[in-house]
């Protein structure tokens, strides 16, 4: 994940490119990028999404968007320290 996220630009970064690859199954991350796309309320989506969602997903999920985020921020990241 470290290598894809590292040639990965800020537009695929939102559409969670790549994620697939990483065990994100297709409906989880079409039902993200809808959520992230159209927002709603939390309990919305806690209830529809969220607790709906395996926990590894999510963890793998939580891993993408914060390696994205420093990317993004310009903050180096090392493979094995994150």
């Amino acid at each position: 994940m470290y290598f894809a996220i590292g040639r990965l630009d800020a537009e695929k970064f939102a559409a969670l490119d790549f994620t697939l690859n990483f065990g994100i199954s297709s409906e989880v991350r079409a039902a993200f990028v809808e959520t992230m796309q159209n927002g709603g309320e939390y309990d919305k989506v806690k209830s529809e999404l969220f607790d709906k969602t395996d926990m590894l997903m999510l963890l793998k999920l939580h891993k993408y968007l914060n390696w994205a985020d420093k990317k993004l921020h310009s903050v180096f990241f090392i493979e094995n320290k994150d």
